[in-house]
């Protein structure tokens, strides 16, 4: 597992393994500090990579402050491309099972 420093380093370089290095950070406090910084960085880059993110499911351990906080981020600011991202990550966690429904119509006679 990646230390905070080295996550800093792949972000700060944009590694192509940062997002998955990202994924291996189990400390919710500082993922959730490291929304807003990531949020802010506008490289081109760093957009790449917050799209990669969310394009990944939602199975991280304890990433739910990091993707709420991103989430708020993005709302306020009326980020129409990141936004784009979590209704296709939020349409995608969603469980979808096929089923025959019968319906059976009852009559007065």
């Amino acid at each position: 597992m990646a230390s905070h420093p080295d996550i800093e380093e792949f972000f700060e370089r944009s590694d192509a393994a940062f997002v998955d290095e990202l994924r291996r950070v189990h400390d919710a406090d500082f993922l959730g500090g490291f929304a807003a910084r990531w949020f802010a960085d506008r490289r081109p880059e760093a957009r790449r990579m917050l799209c990669d993110y969310l394009s990944r499911p939602l199975n991280a351990y304890r990433h739910e402050v990091l993707v709420k906080r991103l989430f708020k981020l993005a709302e306020a600011t009326t980020d129409d491309e990141i936004m784009g991202c979590f209704l296709v990550l939020f349409d995608r966690s969603l469980r979808r099972v096929k089923r025959m429904r019968r319906r059976y119509r009852s009559q007065t006679v």
